[in-house]
């Protein structure tokens, strides 16, 4: 229990290091930042010289990236995000549809999208969206965090499916919401319907997220917006398990200041905590994912 609350101390101060040193980076202009150099051959677009209604984007071949984007020219388009691999991909406005095809240990976060996600052939992905309709076909080992006016539709041959309700947010989402016409209403995420040769064999193809599994995902930028919190209520469970975490996260915060530790045992316990997270950062693979995150001078 000790350990699990070093790491979840840690991984707090990761985060709250990782916000401030990105969120200078973003671009409200639709600037792209990226962990290592130009990659400017692997992202194409239209939008110089195609009419608005027929904005086409796409991310091809992204490999240990981190991208963000936001505003025009990406708002209101069609994105395709195709073979990336390893990287972190935020698209942060409204988008008309998206396709994500064979990707692989790649986390993505989508603004809202006014028709449909199409998810063809990934492995180890994560998806987290709102969207007024989610295809998913032939994937395996994926998580969605999904807030989805429709029924997922799981198509062909998906394993091991993991669905979790959306609870992230960012500055602008609701208003992005309101730019393609969704509302927050019934939210379908556990309801899929499954089609095809999956359809006699359920228990293997998807199931709910674990509680314990269930983390406030975090979007590491600052940006000018309204929208302070998620917008959609957890289901109780869910919200449960983060008010577990929370609570011991306090603890552990209570207990090191109780403790009135003198400064060279404060600098031995930072020690510890830092070596103790380094070690499981590098037990789990974690490390890869904190490193392409890490934009470099």
């Amino acid at each position: 229990m000790c350990e699990e609350l070093i790491r979840q101390n840690q991984a707090a101060c990761d985060i709250l290091q990782l916000q401030d040193s990105l969120s200078s980076e973003i671009d409200s202009n639709a600037s792209i930042k990226l962990s290592h150099g130009s990659i400017s051959n692997k992202i194409m677009s239209n939008a110089n010289f195609a009419p608005a209604c027929n904005h086409l984007m796409v991310f091809n071949q992204v490999c240990k990236r981190t991208i963000a984007r936001t505003g025009e020219p990406l708002s209101k388009s069609t994105v395709k995000i195709h073979r990336c691999q390893y990287s972190y991909v935020y698209l942060l406005s409204p988008l008309r549809s998206v396709n994500i095809e064979k990707c692989h240990d790649t986390k993505i976060f989508l603004g809202p999208v006014e028709t449909v996600v199409n998810m063809i052939a990934c492995e180890n992905v994560e998806v987290c969206a709102v969207t007024r309709k989610i295809n998913i076909n032939t994937c395996r080992s994926c998580t969605f965090y999904l807030f989805t006016e429709t029924r997922p539709v799981l198509i062909g041959s998906n394993e091991n499916l993991k669905f979790a309700p959306y609870n992230t947010s960012y500055p602008t989402l609701v208003e992005d919401m309101t730019v393609v016409g969704l509302t927050i209403s019934h939210n379908f995420w556990n309801e899929p319907l499954i089609l095809g040769s999956d359809s006699s064999c359920s228990e293997k193809t998807w199931g709910e997220l674990d509680s314990e599994a269930f983390f406030r995902l975090c979007i590491p930028f600052e940006m000018e917006g309204e929208t302070k919190a998620c917008p959609f209520k957890l289901p109780k469970k869910y919200e449960d398990a983060l008010k577990r975490k929370e609570e011991a996260l306090d603890d552990w915060h209570k207990m090191v200041s109780e403790a009135k530790l003198t400064r060279d045992q404060k600098k031995q316990l930072q020690s510890l905590v830092q070596n103790r997270f380094q070690d499981w950062l590098k037990d789990t693979g974690n490390h890869q994912l904190l490193e392409s995150l890490t934009l470099q001078k």
